[in-house]
């Protein structure tokens, strides 16, 4: 029997790149139907107490940048410390993965990675519907017909949606990969899944 996989992240959440493709590869692996769940970061933090990158204390946002290193070298994806546009306006990129919502399941995989990879890896502002349209055109996507689709009312209802089922799911962090109600957080939490999917 195929398992569901409810994918809760963050279009501009380091870690959600850092996981992102070994995901993936397990999706496949297990052939997971993953419903994907970007979310209004802020509000799930504000809704669990948690604060934003900007917001925390000098000893986090300085060790945040430790174990970012430490994970880029451990899992030898390309990834800048202090991207160029970072923090960023989440909105048009999560609204472009809504408007995605119908293509095949690895479509959106490779478009959600393209998205991530320009923010950690390339330097590029994700905000910027020039950058957008780039992505979509480089992944063989109807640019047209895709940013049409996110200025309908829809697209916002489903965004503010996702976000209002992870607070309800408990989420509070992101990516979050949630399995028959059982949240996993985190891409370090990848193996735990994987284990919870092998025992059935």
């Amino acid at each position: 029997m195929t398992s569901h996989v409810d994918y809760y992240f963050s279009v501009a959440s380091p870690w959600t790149y850092l996981g992102h493709e070994r995901f993936s590869k397990l999706a496949e692996r297990h052939d997971l139907d993953v419903s994907f769940r970007p979310v209004d970061f802020t509000r799930v933090l504000h809704a669990s107490g948690g604060l934003l990158y900007q917001h925390r204390s000098e000893q986090r946002r300085r060790y945040r940048q430790v174990e970012l290193d430490r994970w880029r070298h451990y899992l030898d994806i390309a990834l800048t410390l202090e991207p160029a546009y970072y923090p960023v306006d989440r909105t048009p990129a999560g609204l472009l993965m809504v408007a995605c919502r119908h293509l095949p399941q690895q479509t959106r995989f490779g478009l959600l990675q393209a998205i991530l990879a320009s923010i950690w890896r390339d330097n590029l502002d994700i905000s910027n519907w020039q950058v957008l349209t780039s992505l979509l055109n480089n992944e063989g996507l109807d640019a047209d017909a895709i940013l049409a689709e996110t200025r309908q009312p829809a697209c916002q209802h489903l965004l503010e949606r996702h976000t209002d089922d992870a607070i309800e799911a408990g989420v509070f962090g992101v990516p979050s990969y949630v399995l028959e109600e059982e949240i996993f957080w985190g891409q370090d939490r990848l193996d735990l899944l994987a284990r919870a999917l092998e025992a059935g």
